[in-house]
């Protein structure tokens, strides 16, 4: 699939559009594109679990491409599947192009408990391909944590492999491990804010503060500043969908540009 290109692909990603449209018609009612959405859509890329606090079923497609380059492009497909308080959180995704890259999925459950916490379990299955090289398959997995604590504040904590999984499963190097951990702070319909730190190891630690602001009905602007890099984004809400584009700065690399459809049902 990965070397047969883009119709495979792309068939996939309408059956899938197909499915959660049909499945998640029930909760159309209750779809809204609001501040709170936006800011949980935001927080669940980070910590799926958030995505148990959306009364609704998504759908969010994004591509990216770091620093102007083809073989540096990111495609990600991710969702939820919302019935009855039980989600169904599913991911696909995919950086680098047909000669070479890494495809992760990811499928899993989350659970809100009395409309504070909610938790994520999810397995991992990745695969790394290469042109004339074979391809290596791993497994692991990944848990994730949300708290409100009130209506306006809450903390949310991600987990990607704890256990320290190996690469091909009986490999020799460890699939990096990483630590999210995430503040927010909505206080009111127009704004909403967080403050994340986050570790891989190995790999650089890295901070921040997200901003998220909703002028007018029809325009939602967001900005992220880390240690490494700047972004700005850009979206529009129409109906049940928000699209949106964004460009971030990495200080020391340069230039990236990014779009995503989002959709709410």
């Amino acid at each position: 699939m990965i070397r047969g290109g883009k119709n495979d692909y792309t068939i996939a990603i309408h059956i899938l559009l197909l499915w959660w449209v049909m499945m998640g018609g029930e909760n159309e009612s209750r779809a809204q594109m609001d501040t709170r959405t936006v800011f949980l859509l935001n927080s669940a890329a980070d910590i799926p679990a958030a995505y148990c606090f959306i009364p609704a079923s998504t759908i969010s497609l994004g591509v990216g491409n770091d620093f102007c380059t083809k073989e540096m492009t990111n495609s990600v497909l991710r969702g939820t599947y919302a019935r009855n308080g039980h989600n169904l959180l599913l991911s696909l995704s995919h950086y680098g192009y047909h000669a070479f890259g890494k495809m992760t999925m990811q499928a899993g459950y989350g659970k809100c408990f009395g409309g504070r916490v909610a938790v994520s379990l999810q397995g991992v299955y990745l695969m790394q391909h290469a042109r004339h090289y074979g391809c290596q398959h791993s497994v692991t997995f990944a848990l994730s944590f949300y708290y409100a604590i009130t209506e306006k504040m809450s903390v949310g904590v991600a987990v990607f492999n704890p256990a320290a999984l190996k690469y091909g499963v009986v490999g020799h190097e460890t699939i990096p491990i990483r630590f999210y951990l995430q503040i927010g702070y909505l206080p009111d319909r127009r704004l909403a804010g967080s403050l994340f730190c986050e570790k891989t190891l190995p790999g650089p630690f890295n901070a921040g503060i997200r901003l998220l602001y909703h002028p007018i009905p029809n325009l939602f602007l967001e900005t992220r500043c880390g240690f490494s890099c700047l972004s700005f984004h850009t979206s529009v809400p129409w109906r049940k969908f928000r699209f949106g584009c964004s460009a971030q700065w990495n200080y020391k690399i340069g230039f990236s540009p990014a779009c995503q459809i989002d959709c709410v049902f």
